[in-house]
């Protein structure tokens, strides 16, 4: 499927106080094998101001519910607050997810 208009032009300026939150795209393929559970599993979903990882959740001794995304380009962890999750049909949770402060990539879409 593709969402090449997904990712809106006015949302690639979007700079509030000096902080930019990543944009994911949760049903992206590409978001997808970017942005990982700290454990390096896609199959995470967002949920009530967290994540939750079906792979985690199934190992012995380890929680499925996390608070940030590794983000496989760098290494580095992402909080819930840094990150502002895109659907095709907008933000996913109101809360986090508004229209300030994004920070997108050219080529991204």
């Amino acid at each position: 499927m593709d969402f090449s208009l997904y990712n809106p032009a006015h949302l690639s300026g979007c700079n509030m106080g000096g902080k930019q939150k990543q944009l994911v795209r949760i049903e992206n393929a590409a978001d997808r094998w970017r942005f990982t559970c700290p454990r390096g599993h896609r199959d995470w979903e967002p949920t009530n101001h967290h994540f939750w990882c079906a792979a985690c959740a199934r190992m012995d001794d380890v929680d499925g519910v996390f608070d940030e995304l590794r983000d496989v380009r760098d290494g580095g962890l992402l909080e819930r607050d840094q990150i502002r999750l895109l659907t095709p049909f907008g933000p996913y949770d109101q809360d986090f997810d508004d229209d300030d402060d994004v920070a997108t990539e050219e080529g991204s879409a």
